[in-house]
């Protein structure tokens, strides 16, 4: 039995790969990074669990990451990211409410007929 060309340069592409995805989350970018498909990557974690298991160590190191990078630019004042963590760590308070509405909403439209 044949290994496919993914099997053979796994061993080539699986390291520059999962070390861009850690620092960005992004599993397209991280693909040109390696030099492969972004659909190499998601065969190869359909097919090879230890792949899959680097793959989601290395999804958790986005994450933090991506939570620093959020933090930082919420303490620096950016209003939509402070918003979010605020909805995130306190979603009883900050989360968006809707009310209610007590009587009924007319919707009315407009509908164009051809100019036979």
């Amino acid at each position: 039995m044949s290994r496919s060309a993914t099997d053979r340069t796994a061993g080539i592409w699986h390291r520059p790969f999962l070390a861009a995805f850690s620092n960005s989350g992004n599993i397209g970018a991280s693909a040109r990074n390696a030099r492969i498909h972004r659909q190499t990557v998601y065969k190869a974690l359909e097919r090879d669990q230890t792949f899959r298991e680097k793959f989601e160590k290395a999804k958790e190191e986005a994450i933090l990451q991506l939570e620093t990078k959020l933090h930082e630019l919420a303490l620096a004042g950016n209003v939509q990211a402070l918003m979010f963590l605020l909805r995130h760590h306190d979603p009883q308070t900050y989360n968006h409410r809707v009310r209610e509405v007590s009587r009924p909403i007319e919707v009315v439209g407009t509908m164009k007929l051809s100019d036979d």
